[in-house]
């Protein structure tokens, strides 16, 4: 009986090889936005195959309100994604960054640090290099924002 659930597990876990690049865009929902939707970029590229370690770079459009007038934040940051888990199609990455995030115009501009940790699904589509991806971050700028993305991807 263990030998029937065993084999099963091994091949859902079996290794399965990376990309070594990974570029991806989309939406988001953010509650400190107004309004509450935001676009996403990311770059990943592996720079460990054996540990399957990621430098991962991120870059997010967020409309925000300064003073009650309606502007864009945007913010650029760059850390590591590890993956967590491979499932099938499926590959679950941890992930920590941080940079800077800027707001306003003119003299009425904030420049500030940003730091994101979080998760991300990328589910790869068939035998293509398209993705489909899902993350969510948890981002620190001027206060505490709640993330949820979705979006599409290539690998190469």
């Amino acid at each position: 009986m263990c030998k029937l659930l065993i084999l099963p597990l091994a091949v859902i876990c079996a290794a399965v090889a990376q990309p070594s690049n990974w570029v991806g865009s989309g939406a988001a929902f953010n509650q400190a936005a107004s309004p509450q939707i935001n676009g996403w970029a990311s770059y990943a590229t592996l720079l460990s195959k054996p540990q399957l370690l990621y430098s991962f770079s991120s870059y997010d459009v967020t409309p925000i309100r300064l003073s009650g007038k309606l502007t864009i934040q945007t913010s650029a940051r760059t850390g590591f994604a590890m993956v967590i888990r491979q499932l099938g199609p499926i590959t679950l990455l941890g992930l920590l960054d941080g940079g800077m995030a800027a707001a306003g115009t003119g003299a009425g501009q904030t420049v500030g640090s940003a730091f994101s940790g979080g998760g991300i699904a990328v589910w790869k589509l068939g035998k293509t290099n398209w993705t489909v991806a899902a993350a969510y971050r948890r981002l620190q700028t001027t206060a505490p924002q709640d993330v949820f993305e979705i979006g599409f991807g290539r690998t190469f």
